[in-house]
């Protein structure tokens, strides 16, 4: 009869449940369309799926031909396990007609179902174990194919359109993986069986298969398609929102820093919430869809019950066939329609797979039409690599693709001879970087040429030709792994050479660009491990020499640097410089470099002065003063910011009357001991609760939908008891032997048949869309909640791998997908299952005890197997998620990065660390495949033993009388769909496996709290005024700041990076801190901030501890410009309004946005782009220059008018005449009314400060204003003598 739980496979009287999937399996090749019938699968795409079958690797596995055989072997096996059932199910017609048979007629009719059993047990563990195989296979393949094509597409595209990687290689590949593994082998089998099942119909009795065919086969297709194209319009937009709510994920981990400065958790919260209802509103609407066409073909199986009952009835009592032909055709078309009824959860799942799979195809689309291939006319054949480069631009002219109506470069002539130093400067935004851009062939020109010897260099290989040039950008990226790999990324081909050449080589680039002594100063040296997160405990300038080290590792003939010493000190840039220059002298490689620091260019064979994209002036230093033209104006523009500067400081010392308390520090600091305070770490209770349950108890707010659901979910368990009397007495009725104590008309129980059908259809229906309701809920919850912890979270918690923006967003989107089964499917299974269990158990006991007591102890058997798979699965899923995470990670990482990746000719490097990672999770996986396939195997094919007992006990029991035919026939149902039930409990392991790790991870980050908010006091103290300000009626400026004895070293680095430093700022104060690169300035601004707590120490604003007040009342009153410039993909005005905090910004106007522009000199570019401020910035400002980004970062900086202003490096990215510009607005801003403190490199920025801080190695080593450090003659004055101040 019909079988009653939810998703899983096709079950029904006589047969046992078939197997549901695991979750880490994938696919089935496109030659799986001539065994399965189009008809079943309405979405075609799916089938487009299984092409990446055939994308495999060698190195992966054995090769496509073993691929392909142990298809067909999964293909056949799966096939076979469908022929089985009805076999068996001709055997149970020949009992019936016999019932009860005599001895040895019953014994051989066993030993044949027994047999047929044993073959039934190595086919499900043969297609099981294949198709797990073949899953795997393409699983790798698709991460392989997926990254391949995304590495190589061009720079414009990854710059203009953002590819959510990690959504596709996480949730999309999941979810092809669930919907093209063991499904595939299940659904085949169910096939196979419905096939067989109607061959054996027609050859018993044709006119009888015939007419339930026509009943059914329609009705089953029509409720199918229908309901599907609902369920794939809604599905797409789903996984729509879940795409918007990634890359929103992304964007908050990647500017964390920017979100706590500002305060603006709040605001971002809430567009999260509005895009997690959304997703909400879609996901109910698919699972109404889902429910409903459960229900409905639940009542078209027990429809087709009871028309065959009736019409077999008639058949039997006019002897046109007996009573055991009509029970084979019935039981084989019953399971024949009930199989169809369950393909409705697994076209669910492959319509699913379908979307993922067109999302995937729509990538690799995009990836073929905007990949970096070769043309027939690339080709080297003729060119000589060998010889020095000589570039030329021959009326180059160049729009981006975001604003291809505004020309960034016009026209431009300009040659450079082989060997020779040109540097291009000019104001930002002039077309500097873009001449790089078009260079490095990230770019096509609109009109024009770049030759490289006479060769236009379109028609070479582009990835030789990059292979020859190496380029160091202006805001350098590293990749997660050490020191040392990431310089050898700068040689391609190096994982060729021995480690000690490689050694060598390392060592020699590191000495070139002066980073030499600062990375052997590390904890372990060149073996330190970088990348973006843990890039970001090392200062700029020490990122910006490793990344120089890696572009001259390979030592190129063109070597290209935009703004490479923006981030350094002067004593580094002097060393840097003189390193370049040095292989200018000695060698004959071509040196292009783009800067503001015109001292850093004064011996280039020929300086180019760009502006607004023209080439206005070049020339070498000296011809450019004589000719007085835009080069000895910027010369001069940068002389007078620094005049401009000291009469400034003047002004406002005047206005502060108090004198500045000063405690200098130089003790040694030997005898520090690092004493960690500020690590954020899981605040773990010593007993954690059950994560399953405390992701129940978020489902209190639903309890009356989840009561609902578990009563129609106890509804549809409670159907067993009703079919199993049904079906006792049917068969009575097919041998003519009706009780006289019972209704006599045959038609009364075929009828009720119906209305069992009419009430599952209430039941499935109600109780698949409540769940479904609650599972949305509890998604959203869930997400709601990670998405404002994560906002709450330290930075230090940003600095662990695993928590890296890759593999939170990949955590979040898949594991709280993973848990709705714990409040959806698997509740209404698990209510179901109980009510069945419970229900078939009594009644059999009620009705015939004696048969039931023999026939109970095989249950545990059953749910044993199901167990041991369960624990098997749970060790394979825990290994595989970790490790895929990490290679999605990985690959994020990379395509973050393209532009270093590009340039680096790093895409194989790439793939074959990601190949790595992907073997790992491979590992050791085909054993949990074939350990898990023969448990599942002996739980499903157990149950034809357990037949065969039944019919043998029952047989002897009502030959002697003491039971008669319709007990028999009711014991046996009640009691073997109970143990086919639990069977399939155990069945939902991969769901419930994943669920409860998912939840482990979900729960783990909620209950990580942050060391610094936490150590917050609620509420700060009360300073009492002093005698003075109770005096004055005016009120007191505020913004007074002491360093007092703080000593501070990051969680992951024992090595102190400030050591007992004590400082006093006054309020309104413009104070600078100076020094070389890793000296401990931004560091400082990180403690100021609260990003870190002091290891040893305090630090007071206006007398009070920091770590005493709430840390939203701390970060109100600061604004900072962070030396990582990031902008959100969003409008130019909401990337300053923000700045205003996360309630405020909504009341900024218009107006006062560009105010503020006018201050810092952009608001004539912002107005010059086609939508003025609304334009939008892109990924991180890509469509924007350094420069443009920056005073934009510092316009939403001063828009909030804070009592402490912090900036840290706010001139690296500009031109002198924008600086100039920028440095009035800050002078400006502060005139005595706050509280600057502001890191920088260029000395010419800070002389016009109060008082200057220079630090060295984490102390203080002098301080004073301009004059008096100049007069002293140490540091300060030999770095300002250098810069030529």
């Amino acid at each position: 009869m019909v079988e009653h739980t939810e998703p899983t496979a096709p079950s029904s009287t006589k047969k046992p449940s078939t197997p549901d999937p695991k979750p880490q399996t994938q696919s089935f090749g496109r030659k799986i369309q001539e065994v399965a019938t189009k008809k079943l699968l309405p979405d075609s795409d799916y089938y487009k799926i299984f092409k990446f079958l055939k994308k495999g690797k060698e190195e992966s596995f054995s090769g496509r031909n073993k691929d392909t055989l142990i298809l067909w072997i999964a293909i056949s096996l799966a096939s076979l396990s469908g022929v089985p059932l009805p076999i068996i199910g001709v055997i149970f017609g020949k009992i019936i007609n016999e019932f009860p048979p005599e001895e040895h007629s019953l014994r051989l009719k066993l030993i044949q179902m027994m047999v047929v059993a044993t073959i039934n047990f190595f086919a499900i563990w043969g297609y099981t174990y294949c198709w797990g195989y073949v899953g795997t296979r393409i699983s790798q393949s698709i991460r392989e194919v997926v990254l391949d094509k995304t590495l190589h597409m061009n720079i414009a595209y990854h710059e203009t359109r953002r590819v959510d990687l990690a959504g596709y290689l996480m949730v999309d590949v999941q979810t092809i993986q669930t919907g093209t593994g063991e499904k595939v082998g299940i659904f085949i089998q169910s096939i196979s069986y419905f096939i067989t099942a109607i061959l054996v119909g027609l050859i018993l009795n044709a006119k009888f298969t015939a007419i339930l065919m026509a009943a059914v086969i329609p009705s089953i297709l029509l409720i199918t398609v229908l309901c599907e194209r609902l369920n794939r319009r809604f599905t797409k937009h789903l996984a729509e929102t879940t795409t918007r709510a990634s890359e929103m994920l992304s964007d908050v981990v990647r500017m964390i820093t920017v979100i706590q400065s500002f305060g603006l958790s709040g605001l971002f919260r809430d567009r999260n919430r509005e895009v997690l209802e959304s997703g909400r509103y879609y996901g109910v609407r698919r699972s109404f869809i889902i429910a409903a066409r459960l229900g409905f073909l639940f009542f078209l199986a027990y429809g087709v019950n009871s028309l065959a009952f009736w019409y077999g009835i008639r058949q039997v009592k006019s002897n046109a066939t007996d009573a055991g032909t009509i029970y084979t055709i019935i039981f084989l078309m019953l399971d024949a329609s009930f199989i169809i009824s369950q393909f409705g959860p697994f076209l669910h799942t492959f319509s699913l797979a379908a979307a993922a799979g067109r999302r995937i195809d729509g990538l690799l689309q995009d990836a073929e039409e905007h990949s970096e291939k070769l043309s027939p006319s690339d080709t080297d054949a003729d060119f000589n690599w060998n010889t020095p480069f000589e570039i030329e631009f021959k009326d180059l002219r160049f729009a981006y693709p975001s604003a291809s109506e505004l020309d960034v470069v016009k026209d431009v002539n300009l040659r450079m001879p082989a060997g020779s130093f040109t540097a291009i400067v000019g104001k930002s935004g002039s077309g500097k970087s873009s001449l790089t851009s078009l260079l490095l062939r990230f770019y096509k020109p609109k009109s024009g040429q770049i030759l490289l010897n006479g060769r236009d260099v379109s028609t070479l290989p582009v990835k030789t030709y990059r292979t020859h040039i190496s380029f160091v950008e202006q805001d350098p990226v590293l990749f997660s792994g050490t020191i040392k790999e990431n310089i050898l990324h700068g040689l391609p081909g190096s994982h060729e050479l021995s480690d000690m050449e490689r050694t060598n080589l390392v060592i020699e680039a590191a000495a070139l660009a002066n980073a030499k002594e600062f990375i052997e100063a590390q904890p372990n040296g060149y073996d330190t491990m970088v990348g973006p997160d843990g890039a970001s405990q090392l200062s700029g300038g020490q990122v910006a020499r490793i990344a120089l080290a890696r572009a001259l590792v390979s030592k190129p003939r063109l070597l290209i640097l935009d703004e490479v010493t923006a981030s350094l000190d002067i004593h580094s840039e002097n060393v840097v410089m003189r390193a370049i220059r040095q292989l200018h002298k000695e060698t004959s490689m071509t040196i292009v470099m783009i800067t503001h620091r015109l001292s850093s260019v004064q011996t280039a064979d020929n300086i180019v002065v760009m502006s607004t994209g023209d080439l206005v002036e070049q020339g070498n230093h000296d011809a450019l003063l004589l000719a007085e033209g835009a080069y000895s104006k910027l010369l001069e523009t940068q002389k007078k910011s620094s005049d401009a500067s000291k009469e400034a400081s003047a002004e406002r010392i005047a206005m502060i009357s108090e004198k500045m308390e000063i405690k200098e520090t130089v003790e040694d600091y030997d005898s520090f001991i690092a004493k960690r305070t500020s690590v954020c770490l899981p605040c773990a209770p010593v007993k954690p609760p059950s994560s399953v349950k405390r992701t129940m108890a978020m489902c209190k707010p639903d309890i009356p939908i989840i009561l609902t659901g578990i009563f129609a979910s106890m509804l549809t368990g409670s159907l067993v008891v009703a079919e199993s009397v049904l079906f006792g007495y049917i068969i009575s009725s097919l041998r003519g032997e009706l009780p006289a104590h019972g209704p006599q008309d045959p038609n009364f129980y075929c009828l009720m048949f119906f209305v069992v059908g009419a009430v599952a259809l209430f039941a499935y229906s109600t109780s698949g869309f409540c769940f479904g309701v609650v599972s949305e809920r509890l998604v959203k919850r869930l997400r709601d909640l990670c998405f404002q912890k994560i906002m709450e979270q330290d930075l230090s918690f940003f600095a662990d791998p695993e928590h890296s923006e890759t593999a939170l967003v990949a955590s979040i989107q898949s594991d709280t997908a993973a848990l709705t089964s714990l409040s959806g499917v698997m509740i209404g299974t698990v209510v179901s299952v109980t009510t069945t269990l419970v229900g078939g158990i009594v009644i059999a006991h009620v009705v015939a005890w004696k048969i039931a007591v023999v026939l109970l102890p095989a249950l545990p058997v059953i749910v044993l197997a199901g167990y041991l798979r369960l624990r098997v699965l749970m060790k394979a899923q825990v290994k595989q998620e970790t490790t895929y995470v990490k290679a999605a990670s990985m690959a994020t990482e990379a395509t973050n990065a393209m532009r270093t990746v590009a340039s680096l000719v790093r895409e194989d490097g790439v793939m074959r660390e990601y190949k790595r990672e992907l073997l790992k999770a491979e590992k050791g996986h085909t054993k949990f495949i074939l350990q898990g396939s023969a448990i599942m195997a002996l739980a499903l094919s157990i149950g034809f033993f357990v037949y065969a007992l039944a019919y043998w006990w029952g047989s002897k029991q009502v030959r002697a009388g003491h039971y008669n035919i319709i007990e028999f026939f009711i014991v046996l149902p009640a009691l073997l769909f109970s143990a086919q039930t639990a069977g399939q409990v155990f069945s939902l392991a991969p769901e419930f496996t994943k669920a409860a790790a998912a939840s482990r991870r979900i729960f783990q980050l909620l209950d990580t709290q942050p060391i610094i908010s936490s150590n917050s006091d609620t509420t700060p103290p009360p300073t009492p005024p002093s005698p003075k300000d109770q005096k004055s009626p005016e009120q007191p400026l505020k913004g007074g700041i002491n360093f007092n004895s703080i000593s501070f070293s990051y969680p992951t680095r024992p090595t102190p990076v400030i050591r007992d430093l004590s400082l006093t700022i006054r309020p309104g104060e413009f104070v600078a801190i100076v020094g070389d690169s890793g000296s401990g300035k931004s560091s400082l601004l990180s403690l100021l901030q609260r990003f870190y707590d002091p290891t040893v120490g305090t630090i007071s604003i206006d007398n009070t501890d920091i770590s005493k007040l709430p840390i939203s009342t701390h970060r109100n009153r600061i604004s900072i410009l962070s030396q990582d410039l990031t902008l959100f993909s969003d409008s130019i005005f909401f990337n300053i309004s923000i700045g205003a905090g996360g309630e405020n910004c909504s009341k900024i106007t218009r107006a006062q946005i560009e105010a503020v522009c006018r201050r810092v000199g952009i608001h004539e570019f912002i107005m010059g782009l086609p939508e003025g401020y609304s334009t939008h910035c892109g990924r991180n400002g890509s469509g924007l220059s350094g420069g443009q980004i920056q005073r934009i970062a510092l316009a939403r900086a001063l828009i909030r008018d804070p009592e402490i202003l912090i900036l840290d490096e706010p001139t690296s990215a500009l031109d002198v005449y924008n600086e100039s510009t920028v440095m009035n607005a800050i002078l400006e801003s502060c005139g005595g009314k706050r509280t600057v403190v502001m890191v920088a490199h260029r000395l010419g920025t800070v002389v016009g400060a109060d008082r200057i801080v220079v630090m060295r190695k984490g102390r203080i080593v002098e301080m004073g204003n301009h004059r008096e450090l100049m007069e002293m003659g140490g540091i300060y004055a030999g770095m300002a003598m250098q810069q030529g101040l």
